[in-house]
């Protein structure tokens, strides 16, 4: 089985979005700040200096998470998204929202490096391959998987169903790709220990 690159499909998450679907940043309806930005680092950026105002009207509405989901496609930094808390003051908001945007475009300019965030207790290395595996630590005691943003009260659990779930399957998809005699290289069944994780 050749290997497929996932370059293609994340590179396009960062691509100039379509003539008229760019972001415009408003302070209320009506009110356009004439700040916009039409791909996801401009996104970042321009959100990084927008009146906090423009933060509070667009984030409880769902703006961003539309745009981002709908026009240029990243459904899982969308989802990522939307687990901030809504009632958090102007730029603490902000600083959520960039927080994972960075987070995200950092993981997207290199999806195809098998990145080795060190090794886990078993010694073995970790092949994500664009995908996080950080559990995410929301404010109301709560934590996110960083693929499908599904919450656990308890981060044991959250590290659990990472593991089983996602990153098992990243696992079978690199034993396809370089096989079981290539020592050192592939992932084994065995599950990593849930204090892997930081």
């Amino acid at each position: 089985m050749s290997k497929t690159s996932t370059k293609p499909k994340v590179t396009k998450f960062l691509s100039i979005v379509p003539s008229g679907q760019e972001f415009h940043f408003f302070l209320a309806e009506g009110v356009n700040t004439n700040v916009s930005a039409k791909n996801l680092e401009e996104f970042a950026n321009k959100l990084d200096g927008v009146k906090a105002q423009s933060v509070l009207f667009h984030y409880p509405r769902g703006d961003f998470q539309k745009w981002i989901k709908e026009v240029v496609g990243d459904n899982v930094l969308a989802d990522r998204m939307c687990f901030i808390q809504r009632d958090l003051p102007g730029e603490d908001l902000r600083n959520e929202v960039l927080k994972i945007l960075y987070t995200r475009i950092k993981e997207l300019k290199a999806p195809d490096e098998e990145k080795s965030v060190g090794k886990s207790m078993t010694g073995e290395p970790k092949h994500t391959e664009g995908h996080s595996i950080e559990i995410i630590v929301g404010k109301v005691g709560e934590f996110m998987c960083p693929e499908c943003g599904k919450t656990f009260k308890v981060k044991d659990e959250a590290e659990k169903h990472l593991h089983t779930v996602h990153l098992k399957h990243l696992r079978t998809e690199h034993k396809e790709f370089h096989g079981d005699d290539s020592e050192g290289q592939h992932l084994t069944q065995t599950e990593p220990k849930s204090n892997t994780l930081r």
